[in-house]
């Protein structure tokens, strides 16, 4: 006979059975929940649904993350619309009342600010839920957090864009340095010319030196541009700040003062000017956004000489270096800023304001330059930039030879020129022959085939323009050197030499004069290729 506890037994494993499925369901519940929180965690989205009857919303954990909004806070529909930004607002009320016609609503981008006033980029889906007598019942909705997104893409247009204007630059320059080449071309002609007065000549001494001026603008808009290698020399730092301290006024403003204070002792570094302006100007950039309602900028040269303990933590080697401070008397900036503000792309400036790329680029030349670069600041007081370049002990380069313009290398040999721009074809080919030499002038790859096939004698020397419509210059040198093996050639340019190795396949070491070249460059380098050719 059972007993009262066998009796009992199978409801008690029953009720133990539904108890064991309870938990499963409850756990398996929570599991689910917590993947959706991960999942909307990492996909930064949030959902929301606003009911008709109580007239408020519930929030999903992923909004509340993204708005920044406490678990314990109910939230009305007017207030959830106060949570965008006030010049989106409209719009959202518009989409809202379509959505409750029954309409349908697209996604749509628009800006809500956070707790901390963070404003934030988002992209919002809306739908109505009716019942089934047709009544509203609800408002569901769903956002995605984009700001990070926005903030790439804003990037990479900006790239784009100084891509495009690089480009241009290019083209540009090629027009503007064929123009300057004319200029050039007829100022040394001037000088050539015995009986000019001697006021005149002065004119065209000035007239050279503004060549040279527009020159060096070119050089530095296509270096911003990107579109310029840099070509490092011997400077001296005092004449490279001091010629850089015009282009610095003009980028702080007239409500910050400019302070240039230089030890006597002068500093020789190998850099590229251009690149070195580059740096100059992104710190004078920073500083002054640094200094909103004004202050100093002060950029300080002196030397220092780097002993093992110093030099080594800046993985630079001991000894003399100049050290060029730049100190701004703006906000500062914290530890953790400081820490990353040589990283690409980072930034504490407002989306669409920064790049984030000043200053790992002036990282990157200094770096290039066998230097270093440090930063120390302190929030409200300023913050200082150190720059620490290796001194050069050789002071070769820095002089320039002074040549008398009046004596030019001459000879008697045939040339080919080829060049399409008319004005840059005929002083060219005026100088040519004020030298003493037979040239033959084309305008194209096809006339000048055309007129080596039908001259009978030696052709000396081919100078041709890298870059023409329909047949390039190292096409051409080619084909008349397939037939006239002893003919050697001479490449100009008035592209960057990144643009003619992109588009030629011509190594940049092949160009052997830049538009604008004077006739002394010119004569100069003629007479080295035939005299070289002489000598084979």
């Amino acid at each position: 006979m059972a007993t009262d506890d066998e009796t009992q037994l199978p409801d008690e494993v029953a009720r133990l059975r539904q108890r064991l499925t309870q938990l499963e369901s409850l756990d398996t519940s929570a599991n689910e929940h917590a993947m959706l929180c991960a999942a909307e965690d990492l996909a930064q989205l949030g959902a929301f649904v606003w009911n008709a009857s109580t007239k408020q919303a519930t929030w999903s954990d992923g909004l509340r993350r993204i708005l920044g909004i406490s678990p314990d806070t109910v939230t009305s529909a007017d207030e959830a619309i106060c949570l965008a930004h006030a010049d989106d607002r409209k719009r959202l009320y518009r989409l809202a009342r379509l959505a409750v016609r029954g309409s349908e609503v697209k996604p749509t981008d628009f800006r809500v600010i956070r707790g901390d006033g963070t404003i934030l980029h988002v992209i919002g889906h809306l739908r109505a839920v009716f019942d089934e007598a047709g009544a509203l019942s609800a408002l569901q909705g769903a956002i995605m957090d984009v700001t990070e997104r926005r903030r790439l893409e804003s990037q990479l247009l900006h790239s784009q864009k100084m891509e495009a204007i690089g480009t241009l630059a290019g083209g540009v320059a090629h027009d503007f340095n064929n123009f300057l080449q004319v200029i050039e071309g007829h100022a040394d002609l001037i000088r050539l010319d015995p009986t000019v007065p001697r006021k005149t000549l002065i004119s065209v001494e000035e007239i050279s030196k503004a060549i040279e001026r527009c020159q060096q603008l070119t050089q530095r808009l296509l270096a911003f541009g990107r579109k310029q290698d840099g070509t490092p020399t011997l400077n001296e730092v005092h004449s490279l700040v001091g010629a850089t301290a015009r282009m610095l006024s003009r980028v702080i403003g007239d409500d910050v003062e400019l302070k240039l204070i230089a030890d006597p002792h002068p500093c020789t570094i190998r850099i590229d000017p251009v690149q070195f302006e580059q740096v100059l100007v992104n710190l004078a950039v920073n500083a002054r956004d640094a200094m909103p309602d004004g202050g100093t900028l002060e950029v300080r040269v002196d030397q220092i000489d780097l002993g093992p303990e110093t030099s080594t933590p800046l993985s630079l080697a001991p000894g003399m270096y100049c050290r060029i401070e730049v100190r701004d008397t703006g906000v500062g900036m914290t530890e953790s800023v400081q820490a990353r503000v040589f990283e690409p792309f980072f930034t504490t400036k407002p989306v669409g304001t920064g790049t984030g790329l000043g200053l790992s680029t002036a990282h990157g030349i200094i770096h290039q330059a066998g230097g270093a670069i440090r930063v120390s600041s302190t929030l409200d007081v300023g913050t200082v930039f150190t720059l620490l370049f290796p001194i050069s002990a050789s002071e070769q380069g820095l002089a320039r030879a002074v040549v008398d313009s009046r004596d030019y290398p001459t000879g008697n040999e045939t040339i080919l020129l080829v060049e399409d721009g008319e004005d840059v074809r005929s002083i060219t080919k005026d100088q040519l022959e004020r030298a003493g030499y037979t040239v033959l002038q084309a305008p194209n790859g096809e006339t000048a085939l055309d007129l080596a096939n039908r001259h009978s004698g030696p052709i000396h020397l081919l100078i041709t323009d890298v870059m023409m419509p329909r047949m390039s210059g190292p096409e051409l040198a080619g084909r008349i050197q397939a037939k006239r093996p002893a003919t050697c050639v001479v490449f100009m340019s008035g592209y960057t030499e990144r643009l003619v190795l992109r588009r030629t396949a011509l190594r940049s070491d092949r160009v052997s004069l830049h538009k604008p070249f004077s006739m002394q460059e010119l004569l100069t380098c003629v007479r080295e290729q035939l005299d070289a050719l002489r000598q084979t």
